[in-house]
């Protein structure tokens, strides 16, 4: 669960609510429109999220606050990645890896990677042209 930049666990209730991270402290690092859309594969949730250091990137969490972790910073440094433009196609998975669409400014070819779930297994496929 996503809210105000901050990461959430919560099992229904009030006291099982907590905060696993707070990406961006002050600040809504989801952006204004909330949640970039996000999949859950081999028992993690991954999903975009933006800090000040690595910008937006792939985040994966198995919901503890010690398993939330960069993924892959696919356009290093704070500018991040911007996601995939159609929400429904950020995250794409096959029984094997989870595929996910990334492109470092509006003017940038979008860059297709595939992960098996850890950073050595996730690799850039391809470069694609502006659509």
């Amino acid at each position: 669960m996503f809210g105000a930049g901050d990461l959430w666990e919560t099992d229904g209730t009030t006291s099982g609510t907590v905060k696993l991270k707070d990406f961006s402290p002050g600040n809504n690092a989801f952006g204004t429109s909330g949640e970039r859309g996000s999949a859950l594969y081999k028992s993690k949730m991954y999903f975009y999220a933006s800090e000040s250091t690595t910008g937006t990137e792939v985040w994966s969490t198995d919901g503890t606050e010690a398993g939330t972790n960069l993924l892959i910073d696919a356009n290093p440094g704070a500018s991040g990645s911007i996601p995939s433009i159609q929400q429904s196609l950020t995250f794409i998975q096959d029984s094997n890896y989870l595929y996910f669409v990334t492109r470092a400014n509006t003017n940038s070819p979008y860059h297709v990677w595939r992960t098996d779930g850890t950073t050595p297994g996730t690799i850039q496929l391809t470069t694609a042209a502006n659509a």
